[in-house]
């Protein structure tokens, strides 16, 4: 919190003298980053320590401040594992949709197969069946769209479920969350999951993502945006 500056008179009932200037501490905490302020209570229990003449009794004292900056650099470090081990299991339930895509493709080819595409034969499916010459439909909202910490650092993982009509996905970074009109165009993806990178180690993004059809199919709406610490 950051104060004015004021002034004291400090006569003692004798002649008047010369106002001294009383500076105020700018801590500006509102300014910065968890990792700022934690150097921050370094460098200032560090030089309270060093001018225990001058400072004899800080409240709180400098073991309490030294504490709360090795609890929260704990933390920090417990959030780093949890996000690895999320991670792996993103990464392993990816694997598992792969999976089960391959094998969901070869049952259809084996239908086409036994059926010869006859619709009587297909009719007994639970599937769709491809349109013919039908009008391009623009395709619809993002579905399930999350992110995550990619494996490399300045790397984010971006997936949601594949949006029908869609040939490709758009992204976008807002920069202040506050001014959701204001973004920064992102690489496309051909598929619904995709690595997006080049960010800042450590910081928050926030993207969002759209379905882009064909010529004629035109794009989708922006999702909703979500939100990820870069590793």
């Amino acid at each position: 919190m950051d104060l004015a500056t004021s002034v004291f008179d400090s006569s003692g009932g004798g002649p008047l003298q010369p106002k001294q200037r009383m500076e105020q501490i700018a801590l500006k905490l509102s300014e910065k980053s968890l990792e700022q302020k934690l150097e921050l209570t370094d460098n200032l229990t560090s030089a309270l320590t060093t001018n225990l003449a001058v400072f004899a009794l800080p409240n709180p004292t400098t073991v309490v401040l030294n504490g709360k900056a090795t609890a929260i650099r704990a933390k920090l470090v417990a959030i780093s594992d949890a996000d690895a081990v999320l991670t792996k299991l993103n990464q392993d339930l990816s694997t598992m949709e792969d999976d089960l895509d391959a094998n969901l493709t070869s049952e259809a080819a084996y239908i086409m197969e036994t059926t010869k595409g006859a619709p009587d034969k297909l009719a007994l499916l639970p599937v769709e069946l491809k349109g013919h010459g039908t009008n391009p439909i623009t395709p619809g909202a993002i579905l399930g769209f999350r992110l995550s910490p990619g494996v490399n650092v300045g790397e984010v993982k971006a997936e949601s479920k594949p949006t029908d009509g869609a040939i490709s996905y758009e992204h976008q970074m807002i920069p202040d969350i506050t001014k959701p009109d204001v973004a920064v165009m992102l690489e496309s993806s051909p598929g619904c999951r995709t690595m997006l990178n080049k960010f800042t180690s450590g910081a928050h993004v926030w993207i969002q993502r759209r379905a882009v059809g064909g010529k004629k199919a035109g794009k989708g709406p922006w999702c909703a945006p979500s939100v990820v610490t870069v590793p």
